[in-house]
């Protein structure tokens, strides 16, 4: 407006939907895909204004409510709004956002998809997928010894652990890490079972995974063998060895025994005392520091380092939400003695109210020599798995054999990520359905997709764990 310092009163109201937006969303990743979404469309709002004599802001309707709007808006993002290498990212990121708003998706329509094609080729940019791994790849890391030389003694169960729930469970590494961060799997989600009269370590053995935050926003469970029938995958191994370095057995008890279903079912029994920095004072804090350092004798005094960094890390992170504003100072069995005592000490110094004992997280953070009771980011968790896929395929490179899977899609160098692995599985998984047994809708629905359209069909949360094991046979030829 001229000569004043007040925004227009739509750029008022759209600031509040994105507000609202973020503050109605559990998960972070996707309240930054509101709120960039809704300052996109500002800028092109106010670049139409300039640009067209005698109109104003209420001259025309927003991207996200007219399919016009919204094709004018992809075209200014690659020209007048130079974010033409972005634009991929971006569009995947507002079909979120409208499905989320409950608005017509125009990204799926057939003229956005033929715009899309027209600027893609027009302005020379493509999406650039991750290259998909091989099993000769995933062979060499995990049969050939490459993790082993790769990563430390201490965090090759962990790194096993990631690489095969995406290889064999298809799950996107940012839907398992960060347990208890808003989204991310808890260590009791995790299940290895087999049926009665089999034994664990058997050709029947298969694993569960409950994921209850998709990134899809459609929970969903994960179900895959206890080895592979390809490379030979140990994936029922490789999560008893990660259990062995938390510390969890049968005998104390941090490991349950039942039968569900027809199955034997074991799973571990984690939780961890949080205390909530959400609303607590300057003076509070120091409170709890001293608190932490007092604790003598307690599960807390053993990992009271690990709590003072991630207090001074989460509490200073200001642009995060509220539900990474948290500390877990001690872990053990939910009802067990550790956790009792722990929480009993904080509340008798008065900090009953920031306490609760909730679930634990499968992937946990290393700091030292030591896991602490805190998530493993996403980022995180690229160094070690994403390392030895790259030192994997420099030995599979230099060997006179070419790798017959390998497919660079046209570049020079393969683009290795995590969703190298994820692709990887979703294709074996499709290729093999005559052997498997498996059907498309079985694999849309373990590796996440399709969910919005099969929402309303909520059997296969309902069914029982046997139904469910046979799942395990999708991505069984990796």
């Amino acid at each position: 407006m001229p000569y004043s310092c007040s925004l227009p009163p739509g750029l008022v109201k759209e600031g509040d939907k994105s507000s609202m937006a973020e503050l109605s969303t559990g998960a972070e990743g996707t309240a930054k895909g509101y709120a960039e979404f809704a300052r996109l469309e500002r800028l092109w709002l106010a670049h139409m204004v300039e640009r067209t004599e005698g109109v104003t802001m209420s001259s025309f309707i927003l991207p996200r409510h007219g399919i016009e709007s919204f094709l004018s808006f992809l075209r200014w993002l690659v020209t007048d709004g130079g974010r033409a290498r972005s634009f991929h990212t971006i569009f995947r990121s507002v079909g979120g956002v409208l499905e989320r708003l409950e608005l017509p998706n125009f990204t799926t329509t057939a003229r956005v998809k033929m715009l899309v094609k027209e600027l893609s080729q027009a302005h020379g940019f493509e999406a650039e997928p991750d290259t998909i791994v091989t099993r000769r790849i995933l062979d060499l890391m995990f049969n050939g010894g490459v993790i082993e030389k790769q990563v430390s003694a201490m965090l090759r169960s962990r790194t096993y652990v990631v690489g095969t729930i995406e290889v064999m469970g298809g799950a996107r590494i940012g839907e398992v890490c960060g347990g208890g961060d808003g989204h991310g799997v808890l260590a009791n989600h995790l299940s290895i079972m087999h049926p009665i009269g089999g034994s664990f370590g058997s050709s029947e053995e298969s694993v569960e995974m409950w994921l209850a935050d998709s990134k899809t926003s459609f929970p969903r469970y994960v179900n895959f063998v206890g080895k592979s029938h390809g490379i030979g995958l140990r994936g029922g191994d490789y999560i008893r060895s990660l259990w062995g370095d938390y510390g969890f057995t049968l005998e104390n008890g941090m490991i349950v025994e039942s039968i569900d279903d027809g199955m034997v079912v074991r799973r571990p029994d984690y939780s961890v005392l949080r205390v909530s920095i959400v609303d607590m004072s300057t003076r509070e804090v120091a409170h709890l520091k001293r608190a932490i350092a007092k604790g003598d004798g307690l599960e807390i005094a053993r990992h009271a380092s690990h709590s003072m960094h991630y207090l001074q890390l989460r509490r200073a992170a200001e642009t995060r939400s509220e539900e990474y504003k948290y500390i877990n100072v001690a872990g053990g069995k939910a009802d067990g003695k550790r956790l009792r005592v722990a929480k009993a000490y904080l509340e008798s110094k008065g900090l009953g109210k920031f306490l609760d004992v909730v679930p634990g997280p499968l992937i946990r953070a290393s700091r030292g020599k030591a896991y602490t009771h805190m998530p493993l980011t996403t980022d995180s968790s690229y160094t070690h798995y994403i390392g030895a896929m790259k030192a994997a395929y420099k030995i599979s490179d230099a060997l006179e054999e070419h790798d017959p899977e390998l497919d660079l899609e046209g570049r020079k160098a393969p683009k290795w990520a995590h969703h190298s692995s994820r692709r990887k599985s979703d294709k074996v998984a499709r290729e093999t359905m005559d052997d498997t047994g498996a059907t498309k809708d079985d694999i849309d629905d373990m590796y996440g997709w399709k969910q919005a359209e099969r929402a309303k069909d909520m059997q296969l949360h309902y069914e029982g764990r046997r139904l469910r094991s046979r799942r395990a046979r999708i991505s069984m030829m990796v």
